[in-house]
C-alpha cells in the first residue's frame, strides 16, 4: 500500500507557530497605522476649530467668550458660539445660545444637546460621542450630552489665556499667535474628563476673568496629562491630555497644530516668577512677555 502524503502533526504545529509569529509582527504595525490615521484626523479637527475661531473673530472682532452665563446658573460654552463657523448653523439656531439659557434647552430640547459634532471628538478617544462623566439629572433621569475632546486654554496661573469671560482681541496676544496655545486635547478615560461640547451648570467666574463650571465645559488646565507632575490640590482630570501615545495636540493662535510631548518643560509651582516658567507655561499665556523655548 502507498503511504498517504500530508502534514505530520509536527509540521502542522510548525506552520501554526509561523502564522502566530507573523500575526504578532504585523498586528503592532496595523495598530500604529490606525493610530496614525486617527491622529491625523484629530489634527484636522483642531485645524477646523482654529479656523472657526478666526472666522468668529472676523465677524465679531474678538474671540468668543469662554461662556455665556444665564440667571438660572447655567452657561453655554465658547464651542457652542462657533457652531455657525463650523457648518453647524442648524444646530446653532436650535440651541439659540445668545438668547436662551443652557438650562432652558436642557429641559425643553435635550436631544439638541445630544447632537454630537464629529469635529469636537478625537477619534482616538474610545468612549463614544457623549460625555458619560458628567450626566445631568432631568426629572430623575441621568442624561448625557455631547462631548468635546478639545477644551480652550484658560492660561497659566494668574496670566490669562485665549478664553476669558468677555472674549479677547487678537491684538491682546502680544506674545505672538504662533507662540500661544488656543485649544488643546483632553481625553475622557483614565481619570480625564472630556468637556461638554455645549454647556453646563454652576459657573464660577474668577476675578481674572477665568470661567469654570462643574462640568469643566470650557477651559483646560495648564498641565498636560493625568499623572504628569501632579501637585497637591490639583485637578488632573481637567488638565490637557490625550489618547495619543507620548503627548497631545494643540492648535495655536495662528491656526497651526503642534504635537507637544508629555516631557515638555513645565513648572507646577504657582509661586514662581514668570521668568522661571517652563515652555508649556509660557505657551499657555497670551501676554507674559517671555521668550518661548523650543517645542
Amino acid at each position: 500500500m502507498k503511504n498517504r502524503s500530508g502534514f505530520t502533526l509536527v509540521e502542522l504545529l510548525v506552520v501554526i507557530a509561523i502564522i502566530g509569529v507573523l500575526i504578532a509582527l504585523l498586528l503592532p504595525a496595523v495598530q500604529q497605522a490606525r493610530e496614525a490615521a486617527r491622529r491625523a484626523q484629530c489634527n484636522n479637527n483642531l485645524k477646523q476649530i482654529g479656523l472657526a475661531l478666526h472666522m468668529y473673530n472676523d465677524t465679531f472682532s474678538k474671540l468668543p467668550p469662554s461662556s455665556v452665563a444665564s440667571t438660572d446658573k447655567t452657561i453655554f460654552a465658547w464651542s457652542a458660539l462657533i457652531l455657525p463657523q463650523m457648518e453647524q448653523k442648524n444646530l446653532y439656531d436650535r440651541l439659540d445660545p445668545t438668547s436662551r439659557s443652557f438650562g432652558a434647552v436642557l429641559t425643553s430640547d435635550v436631544t439638541a444637546l445630544q447632537s454630537p459634532v464629529d469635529t469636537f471628538v478625537c477619534p482616538s478617544d474610545p468612549t463614544g460621542k457623549l460625555n458619560d462623566n458628567r450626566p445631568f439629572d432631568i426629572s430623575g433621569t441621568l442624561t448625557n450630552t455631547a462631548k468635546s475632546n478639545y477644551p480652550g486654554c484658560l492660561g497659566n496661573y494668574t496670566s490669562k489665556g485665549a478664553f476669558t469671560s468677555t472674549g479677547i482681541k487678537l491684538k491682546d496676544v502680544t506674545d505672538g499667535l504662533s507662540n500661544t496655545i488656543f485649544v488643546g486635547e483632553r481625553r475622557s478615560t483614565e481619570g480625564g474628563y472630556a468637556g461638554l461640547m455645549i454647556g453646563g451648570r454652576n459657573p464660577r467666574v474668577g476675578s481674572d476673568g477665568l470661567v469654570w463650571s462643574d462640568a469643566f465645559i470650557a477651559l483646560g488646565g495648564y498641565r498636560m496629562g493625568d499623572g504628569y507632575s501632579k501637585t497637591a490640590g490639583s485637578s488632573p482630570e481637567v488638565a490637557f491630555s490625550s489618547a495619543h501615545p507620548g503627548g497631545a495636540q494643540f492648535v495655536f493662535g495662528d491656526g497651526s497644530v503642534h504635537f507637544l510631548p508629555e516631557s515638555i518643560d513645565w513648572l507646577p509651582n504657582a509661586s514662581i516668577t514668570t521668568e522661571q516658567w517652563g515652555t508649556f507655561n509660557r505657551l499657555c499665556a497670551i501676554a507674559d512677555g517671555n521668550p518661548v523655548g523650543e517645542f
